[in-house]
């Protein structure tokens, strides 16, 4: 007997869960459970936890029902503090039922009213929380308050962190009216001022009312609240309903690429036990994915790591029909509608305000074209877009389209075929060109024959584009010509004739002098190709520099910052660095695109930070940051550098949310490791400064232990992090001691 209850205890010490599971098990094999039930109970019970933490309920279930038998087969076996430990689960185990539509209303009835009288001894108020909760979900408001009273009869409010538990502000928020915000917003604001609370409670309280917040005109205040969910959500585990919560926030403020990152809770989704949880997150997505419809972004796709990914209009559907799906189980099993209803209300919520901005520097990223525009005028459109390489623009026009097959399906085709890679590109490009030319477009037809002919899958894709080049100059239209002279150029450098390539972009650039992105274009691959072949920096400056101004009067910024790069590196190759920063400084005194502008301000925010002036550079890269964000480009290098200047600039705070932004997937972070040491060590020393020390723990953990590993153990980085690891292990378990 004594050899299991070491076992016992033994198990609970166990780190590894596998393993802590597979010897419980065996407890309960090996324990004769008439002679030792309390000892079998313990082990179901440890196997309960472990159950629930993991999300395996139903398994949790029936390892709680074991330990409730035992128990009521022998309850004198049992000491008050076993009891306790029991009776403390049950209530758990009540709670989270209440999540299952296939567990019956009349067997959650008999099991709160079997909990009841199991309690009646102790005063606790879990029964009255367990009453509450089931009236709140089946929609019976006057019975959840009355619970709700008896909660507080019975002392709930003065339990420890009672008022920090979450579901206090949930019930507020579910009712909604003035009276009941007001009171939800009494228990988050002390959180939002600087009270400190756990980070999963952060999490839960204020994802709570970031919406409500928003509605009663309070933005500054949500934004707040927002920012600090986004650190205490980070590297962390959290309810779906918490995930929930953040995605419709964005969703509804204009910010939906701010939650999209979200949706790596997908991986999960299908093989994830709790239905509430499900239909939470599902109706989230829901509204998520319904953002990026209403902008012209159903054909953007997520999910491509491991697969072809999913388009946004394609999860909207799905995730639509799973949420009304498991409603409906819930609002038969409770025999209301109110599960129904909740749900179709957030379905059908309209967006709050058109942009938000979550951060200094963030700009909207609507790239929806204006509204009451004709085929013809967004076919256009997407052609002017596509030119400038302003891609997501493009496809936002041609979504809009609403006759892709009409009059103009040539068109609609062939940018189709030209901004969605398939399998069928080929060929819808050659359908493109024969109705140009049914309608007598020649001139379209030929350049599409150009674009045509490089393609690899293309036979005799290169005697296509020089047939077609031919013909186009040999025509009288100029701009046309110029582009004829980019793509033929092309067919030249893949046959290595990179000096014939140079002379036929020169000549298409001559010849479309007065069509101002053409000759941009043409201008800035000359100076481009000048920088690879080592060609004379000054000619590469003055072409670069030439193609900026064009680039600026076309409109066409994306494509400017191309011409910028060139001119940098030209004269990073002539050793004028000093010139090219005057020459920055120069351009951010004219009107500027903001794409422009915020890659010259990152240029410069970089140069101030490496100079040691990073005070004054955070809010050159705060705007840096927000243009690749809005564009939806690769903004994690721009957010690194915004964290390195936040954190030499004493904000902390600042510096973790740039953190947070600048991770990388753990695939590239082992192929950077310098990158994610000095994240990691900029995270760490940030978490100290704000007072999370069991944050900044296990960022100083993983740091010297990678150090250690890639044998970096004399460098500055491992001193400070060796010795700060050690004093905060100390300090981390006195406050653990302390509670």
């Amino acid at each position: 007997m004594d050899h299991l209850w070491g076992l016992l205890a033994e198990a609970q010490q166990i780190e590894d869960l596998p393993v802590r599971e597979e010897l419980l098990k065996e407890i309960t094999r090996r324990c004769d459970q008439e002679a030792a039930p309390e000892i079998a109970a313990g082990a179901f019970l440890g196997l309960t936890a472990m159950f629930v933490h993991a999300g395996r309920w139903k398994e949790g279930f029936g390892t709680f029902g074991a330990a409730l038998a035992l128990h009521d087969s022998q309850p004198a076996r049992f000491t008050r503090e076993q009891q306790d430990q029991l009776l403390f689960w049950y209530g758990h185990m009540v709670d989270d039922m209440i999540d299952f539509p296939d567990v019956p209303l009349e067997r959650l009835e008999h099991l709160i009213a079997d909990l009841e009288q199991r309690l009646a001894d102790r005063g606790w108020p879990a029964v009255s929380q367990a009453r509450r909760r089931l009236a709140q979900t089946v929609g019976d408001w006057p019975a959840e308050e009355a619970a709700f009273q008896r909660w507080l009869d019975t002392g709930g409010a003065d339990e420890p962190d009672a008022a920090t538990e979450p579901w206090r502000v949930e019930r507020l928020v579910l009712r909604g009216d003035p009276v009941s915000l007001a009171g939800a917003f009494a228990l988050t604001d002390p959180i939002l001022a600087g009270e400190p609370a756990p980070r999963s409670v952060i999490a839960a309280m204020q994802c709570q009312v970031l919406l409500p917040l928003v509605a009663v005109g309070r933005h500054a205040d949500a934004v707040e609240a927002y920012r600090w969910v986004m650190l205490a959500m980070a590297n962390g585990v959290h309810r779906y309903e918490t995930y929930a919560l953040r995605m419709e926030f964005c969703a509804l403020t204009g910010n939906a690429d701010e939650a999209v990152g979200l949706l790596t809770v997908l991986d999960k989704f299908d093989r994830f036990e709790r239905p509430a949880g499900r239909m939470h997150l599902a109706t989230a997505i829901t509204v998520l994915t319904a953002a990026y419809l209403r902008t012209g972004r159903g054909q953007y796709v997520v999910g491509q790591g491991d697969g072809e990914g999913t388009p946004m209009w394609m999860l909207h559907d799905r995730m639509r029909t799973i949420c009304l799906d498991l409603a409906a189980q819930f609002d038969k099993r409770n025999g209301t509608t109110a599960c129904g209803d909740r749900v179709r209300a957030r379905l059908d919520r309209e967006p709050l305000i058109g942009f938000l901005p979550l951060r200094p520097g963030a700009v909207a990223g609507d790239v929806s074209p204006p509204a009451g525009m004709s085929d013809a005028d967004l076919l256009d459109r997407v052609r002017w877009h596509q030119a400038r390489d302003e891609v997501a623009q493009a496809r936002a026009c041609l979504e809009a389209v609403r006759e892709p097959a009409g009059p103009l399906g040539g068109h609609a085709a062939e940018m189709r075929a030209r901004l969605h890679a398939a399998t069928d590109t080929r060929e819808t490009m050659h359908e493109a060109i024969a109705r140009h030319r049914e309608r007598g477009e020649s001139t379209i037809a030929l350049l599409a024959e150009c674009w045509l002919g490089l393609r690899p899958d293309e036979p005799d894709g290169h005697a296509l584009t020089t047939r077609a080049a031919e013909s186009l100059r040999a025509g009288s239209d100029d701009e046309a010509a110029g582009w004829a002279d980019l793509w033929y150029a092309y067919v030249l450098v893949r046959q290595g004739r990179f000096g014939e390539a140079v002379s036929t972009v020169r000549r298409g650039a001559e010849r479309s002098r007065g069509h101002a992105l053409a000759e941009g274009v043409l201008t800035r691959i000359e100076a481009a190709w000048h920088n690879q072949l080592g060609s004379d920096p000054v000619l590469t400056a003055h072409l670069a520099a030439r193609a900026i101004d064009l680039f600026l009067e076309a409109g066409a910024g994306i494509r400017a910052i191309d011409a910028v790069n060139d001119l940098a590196t030209a004269h990073a190759r002539a050793g004028t660095d000093p010139e090219f920063r005057a020459l920055v400084d120069d351009l951010l005194r004219r009107d500027l695109p903001p794409e422009v502008r915020g890659h010259l301000r990152h240029l410069r925010g970089r140069h101030l930070l490496d100079c040691g002036r990073a005070a004054e550079a955070v809010d050159d890269l705060y705007d840096a940051h927000g243009q690749l964000f809005a564009r939806a480009e690769d903004h994690r290098d721009a957010a690194l550098r915004l964290m390195q200047a936040c954190a030499a600039a004493g904000r902390p705070r600042e510096a973790l949310e740039a953190g947070v932004l600048a991770t990388q997937t753990p695939a590239e972070s082992e192929r950077d490791p310098a990158r994610t040491n000095l994240l990691r060590f900029t995270m760490a020393e940030s978490y100290l400064r704000i007072g999370w020390l069991g944050a900044a723990l296990p960022e100083y953990e993983t740091l010297v232990e990678s150090l250690r590993r890639l044998g970096e153990t004399r460098t500055r980085m491992y001193d400070s992090a060796a010795t700060t690891l050690e004093n905060l292990r100390v300090a981390v378990a006195e406050d653990r001691q302390h509670g």
